[in-house]
């Protein structure tokens, strides 16, 4: 998998979360303190989530009401063994 998919995945995780929170982007920017076109960027993969700053991570956080060690989770961990986990495959 490539960065740019890799990137696209993590953006996909943001919406779905920001989503399950019943919030629009501007919602949620609102929320955070954190301009509307940035959270649009991470979602469409514009702008990689790996990327953001310490106090984004900490404000989207905050504004989905997410612990932030379950938010590392779900942006990037999962993302990571999924990947792996594709890759291999018994037998082969």
């Amino acid at each position: 998998m490539t960065k740019s998919e890799n990137c696209i995945l993590r953006g996909k995780e943001l919406k779905k979360l920001r989503e399950e929170n019943g919030l629009s982007q501007r919602q949620l920017g609102e929320l955070c303190g954190i301009p509307h076109r940035l959270i649009q960027s991470y979602e469409q993969g514009t702008k990689d989530t790996k990327n953001m700053t310490v106090e984004t991570f900490f404000r989207l956080s905050k504004g989905l009401n997410i612990p932030l060690d379950n938010l590392s989770e779900q942006l990037f961990h999962n993302q990571e063994l999924k990947h792996r986990n594709d890759d291999f495959k018994i037998g082969e």
